[in-house]
Parts: structure tokens; sequence; C-alpha cells
């Protein structure tokens, strides 16, 4: 088996079964490794995504809870069991990040099996093991007292990279519509309202219901959460009470300017997103608008994970110093930077040449700056 092929089979049992058969995961990120991005598996293992713990970087990371708690397991996974004390080594730098630390690989459980049972028990990781075909844990994972700096950051990233992933399209209105609809037509399918009473694409609705998950509005079933109903409440009070009041479909009209109540309702929505809140916290106090590239660098003093994972395009490089317009996903900058400056958290729309490949991307001329 290849490392990639593991990696895919780990995966799949974690989906299915859960954290040591229990706990429901959340969510999984995948190491982007060369190796797993050029493999055969490479879109069973997407999301991929770079997560740094003491400078190195598990294979898989997921999220689940715990006491209605978020939990963060890591795996180092081996191709096969002759690579096992390498990668004890190397799951135990992982515990000052995360809750569980595990060593995974495929092969028969040995002689050798008592020496490593003994050390993996002594540093508290857990070991797994896959063979006929099953995962089968043959030392659980003690939960370490992760450093609350380390983990905090690995969480929002974890967090930040799943949110940023489902914005995808580029005005907050139809996500604002989500838990709008939800709550006005309770026994009505949202999705099917977005299509005939906003008369939208079956994918754009799509991208507009992942999304609005993604922001905490609603539940994956669609269920109201608590941020969901306040701001579905606050348009109510705003005097919206159904679609004939709402921006016109494909309006370019900025949503602040159509309606300030809805572009503060939009600000509302997005300033709690790890990405936004790292953003705001680089452009506070500055005098004078600051290009992409002056941006990413401030980004990335501040949250190196969190910046690569959002603003540059997913590779196995590290980030160059002087960067380049190939560097950076243009996708998503424009999504994000349309969105925010439609809810009047920033100045300047998006550049014209963003949103499109990176080799066109001009990143010396998108300014940014917050309103």
């Amino acid at each position: 088996m290849t490392e990639a092929e593991v990696i895919a089979s780990l995966k799949q049992h974690l989906m299915m079964k859960g954290w040591e058969d229990r706990e429901k995961i959340k969510e999984i990120l995948v190491d982007a490794h060369h190796s797993n991005m050029n493999s055969s598996y490479a879109k069973k293992l997407e999301p991929m995504s770079h997560i740094w713990i003491n400078n190195q970087r598990p294979d898989v990371v997921c999220l689940f809870e715990q006491s209605n708690q978020p939990v963060i397991g890591a795996f180092e996974v081996k191709k096969s069991s002759d690579d096992w004390q390498k990668g004890l080594g190397q799951a135990r730098h992982y515990k000052d990040g995360v809750h569980y630390s595990v060593l995974a690989f495929p092969g028969r459980k040995g002689k050798k099996a008592d020496g490593l049972i003994r050390q993996a028990d002594e540093l508290g990781v857990g070991v797994w093991v896959y063979e006929s075909k099953n995962w089968e844990i043959i030392l659980p994972a003690r939960k370490p007292q992760p450093q609350p700096w380390i983990m905090v950051n690995v969480l929002e990233t974890v967090q930040g990279i799943h949110t940023a992933n489902r914005i995808q399209l580029n005005s907050p209105i139809n996500y604002l519509l989500v838990p709008f609809f939800r709550l006005l037509y309770s026994d009505l399918d949202v999705g099917k309202c977005l299509i005939e009473m906003r008369e939208l694409k079956e994918g754009v609705a799509t991208h507009a219901f992942k999304g609005a998950v993604g922001l905490g509005l609603v539940d994956s079933s669609g269920q109201l959460r608590p941020k969901g109903r306040s701001l579905a409440e606050l348009m109510i009070a705003l005097g919206f009470k159904d679609t004939t009041v709402l921006p016109l479909k494909g309006s370019q009209q900025r949503l602040k300017h159509f309606h300030e109540g809805l572009g503060t309702l939009a600000k509302i929505m997005f300033l709690d997103l790890p990405v936004v809140r790292l953003l705001t916290s680089v452009l506070e106090g500055l005098t004078s608008p600051i290009n992409t590239i002056e941006l990413a660098g401030l980004m990335v003093q501040k949250d190196h994970s969190l910046t690569h994972n959002t603003l540059f395009q997913i590779s196995d490089q590290t980030i160059r110093k002087d960067f380049v317009p190939e560097d950076f996903n243009p996708s998503f900058v424009f999504k994000l930077k349309q969105n925010l400056w439609h809810a009047g958290i920033l100045r300047f729309k998006a550049h014209h040449s963003s949103g499109k490949k990176g080799s066109i991307y001009q990143p010396q001329d998108d300014f940014w700056q917050l309103e």
C-alpha cells in the first residue's frame, strides 16, 4: 500500500465509524503533501491543507466533539510497520497542539508490537493498525494537555479553512436568505425556497445553503442555529417580510447601499470568521490602503497556517517572502473581498483581474482598506 492509500482508508474509517468508533467526525483535513496531491487517491483525500504543529505536519487532522466541546485528533501515518519508531517520534510532537495523537500503519501485530505499545503508552500516543481491511485500535491515545495557544491556532485553522471553502458566492444576500426562509417557511425546504422564490439555479442554491452552514446560520439539516435565527429576526424587524423588497437577483448594487441594515447584518455574519478576524486585525489602524502582496505579508506574520490555506494556492512549497501572482488563490480572494465589500467592511471591491487564473491576477493593484 502507498501512504496515500493508507490515509484514504483511515479517512473512510473515521467518517464511517467516528473517533475510536464513538464520536462522529465533523471535519477532516489531510496534509497537502505532494505525494497525496499527485496520487490516484487525491479526490478521496480532499480537502487537503497544511497544519503546522511544532514545525511538523501531521498526515491527518480531524475535529469532533466530546461533552459538547471541540476536540482535535492528529495522525501520523506510515505505509508499513517498519517505520514505526520514526512515526512514534513524530506523533509525540503533535501532542502540544491537539488533544489526541495517534500513530497509524498497516501490518500485522507481532513481537515488535510489544516494544511499540510500551513506548507509545509511555508517550501517551495511540496506535491504530490496518489489518485484513479493518482498522483496529491496539492502544487508545491518552488525552494530552495541549499548550492552549497552539491548540487554539490549530482549531481556528481547521474551522477557518472549512468555512472559507464554503464561501462560493460573491454577495452575502443569499446566505442571509437561508435562515430568513427557514424562519418564515419552517415547513418548506430551504433549497426549494431559494430556487422558486429567489429564482436561483440549483447549484447556486446549494452553495448558499452550504455557505450558511459554514457561517453557523443553520445546521447541516437546515435547522436554525442561534446566530441564524437572530439575523433572520432582525431582517423581519427591519421590514423584510418577503422577497419582493430584496435586491434583485444578479444586482450589482452594493448591499450596504441597497439597505444599510442588510449591510450591517452581513457585517455581523462575517466578522466572527477566523480569516476575517485575521484580516481586520491587520488592516485596523492603517491610514492608507495596502495591496494584496503587502496584506499577505502582514497576515503571514500573524497566522502563517490560516493565511497559507486561504489567500494562497495549496502546494507543498513553503510560502516565499517575495510573492508572485501565481502564489495566490484569486478565486478565494475575489469571493472574500466581494462579500466584505458588499457588507461595508472593506472600502474597495475586488480587482477585475481576481477570480480568474493566478497567472493573470494583479495582486500589486488589488487594494485593501477598512471602510
